[in-house]
């Protein structure tokens, strides 16, 4: 029986740990726009400007979980998407701009735009954007890539085992590790996407983009296949975009050649004012007389459909790309082994591959077996504190202050509750950080605001409490004091 892994960012994570949760990408992400090394000629002149953007989509999320947005969705997908974030936020007691899904950042964007009217090709610029900061900040200067070094002489060994492996990862640290070929379903940092290979199908055409393409080989990765976007099934129709296209001017370019009234169809097309349509025909009459030309199909759906055998699920969430659970859960898979991170998340496995026999085991313990212990850290000693009674409704007063400076949706009590438990060094430490803010002078006041607010939710990933309890302790000048409410 064939053995086959999918792999996903748990790998990464076990191997890189923060540096590679969603948390460090946005946080990388907010932290180099000020970078010399940002690609500013590349992504956008104006890097700042990008920060505010980021720190805009965020403050939209309360409105968003309220249903201020269910009028705007203009598809299924969005509506099913729409609900999905709903569900995955709406019941959140504190939420850091760090702790949103990046690409969910996208469907903000896109409820964002339909609601102000703004559509393609602007929409798509700037979404085309905010991937290329996240991909950037993935990317992390190719330290992505380094990660193999770290894995385990027995973990090599185990990967050489199977007949073929999947990820959805852009690395090539697999592949680097076991020296083995490693199918990228989600697309990697390495391969160049068709818009910037000289030789593909579309760059064969008239209005080939490439001409037009400068690219920077310093940041190859910006124009890789990487595949990116919120919605498994925009991301299933990019994997099959190839295919499709190619099976599409395959059987019309034998009705070109075979039948009259297709071709004199398609000879009406010249010209057209629709570019899809006039570059359609092109393609056509191209694929005729290059009949071994296809468009590149750089996502390996197809080996996926084809698995059978015995499938080991390794560092993927459950509540992502639930296209490729559909994919597998209608292969020829036997059996199958999904390593989860936490229980809750089986329930949601069964559903998703129904039709295939699946056992549950505890990744933490597979770690345990495959890698070398992490060592523990030294606690640090405490300070004597101080108790400081308060009325609620004076703090309340307070806390709704500190709420709209941050965005924050932490209650009262939560506030109080988490501010008395940062230790003393910690607020001396996030008062001297608070002083060491800049003030975006030149932007207008609006603009200074948001971007002082994700500086505060800067401060509060690095510190890991609530963007709201950033701005208690600068208040506080951060005295060992606790808070009593009376």
């Amino acid at each position: 029986m064939k053995r086959y892994l999918l792999a996903g960012n748990g790998i990464n994570i076990q191997h890189g740990g923060y540096d590679c949760c969603n948390a460090a990408i946005i946080l990388r992400t907010l932290k180099c726009f000020k970078d010399s090394n940002f690609p500013k000629h590349i992504i956008t002149d104006d890097p700042i400007e990008a920060k505010c953007y980021i720190g805009y989509l965020f403050l939209e999320i309360p409105r968003i979980i309220k249903g201020g947005y269910d009028r705007y969705t203009n598809s299924t997908t969005e509506r099913e998407s729409l609900k999905e974030f709903k569900n995955k936020y709406g019941d959140k007691k504190s939420l850091r701009i760090t702790q949103v899904g990046f690409e969910d950042y996208y469907l903000i964007h896109d409820l964002l735009c339909h609601s102000i009217g703004i559509v393609n090709p602007e929409r798509y610029a700037v979404r085309e954007a905010l991937k290329c900061c996240f991909l950037n900040a993935i990317y992390d200067n190719g330290k992505i890539n380094t990660l193999s070094d770290k894995f385990s002489p027995e973990f090599v060994s185990w990967l050489k085992e199977f007949d073929s492996i999947f990820t959805t990862n852009y690395d090539t640290n697999i592949e680097a590790a076991a020296g083995v070929p490693v199918l990228h379903l989600h697309g990697d940092f390495v391969t160049r996407s068709a818009v910037y290979n000289p030789d593909s199908f579309r760059n064969k055409l008239s209005d080939h983009p490439y001409k037009d393409a400068v690219i920077d080989e310093d940041y190859a990765h910006l124009y890789s296949t990487a595949l990116t976007t919120y919605s498994g099934d925009y991301k299933q129709y990019s994997m099959q975009e190839g295919e499709l296209a190619n099976s599409a001017v395959e059987k019309m370019a034998i009705g070109y050649k075979d039948n009259p009234t297709i071709h004199d169809d398609v000879e009406t097309w010249k010209g057209n004012r629709n570019v899809l349509v006039a570059r359609m025909r092109e393609s056509i009459i191209l694929k005729c007389d290059n009949p071994d030309l296809k468009f590149e199909e750089p996502y390996p759906i197809q080996p996926l459909r084809d698995i059978d055998g015995e499938l080991i699920i390794l560092g993927l969430s459950p509540y992502n790309d639930r296209h490729l659970f559909k994919i597998i859960n209608d292969s020829k898979v036997e059996r199958c082994t999904f390593y989860f991170y936490d229980d809750s998340g089986q329930n949601i496995i069964k559903a998703l591959l129904s039709n295939i026999d699946v056992q549950f085991e505890d990744v933490r313990k597979f770690w345990g077996v495959k890698s070398a212990a992490k060592s523990k850290g030294k606690a640090t000693k405490g300070k004597r504190i101080f108790f400081k009674d308060i009325s609620r409704a004076r703090f309340h007063d307070y806390a709704e202050s500190y709420r709209a400076l941050s965005g924050s949706i932490m209650s009262d009590a939560d506030m109080v509750r988490q501010f008395n438990t940062v230790p003393y060094h910690m607020r001396t430490q996030i008062c001297h950080r608070i002083k060491e803010m800049e003030i975006e002078h030149g932007r207008v006041v609006d603009q200074q605001f948001v971007l002082n607010m994700v500086d505060i939710h800067i401060l509060a990933e690095e510190f890991c409490i609530d963007p709201a309890v950033v701005c208690c302790v600068g208040v506080d000048h951060g005295k060992n004091e606790f808070i009593r409410l009376r």
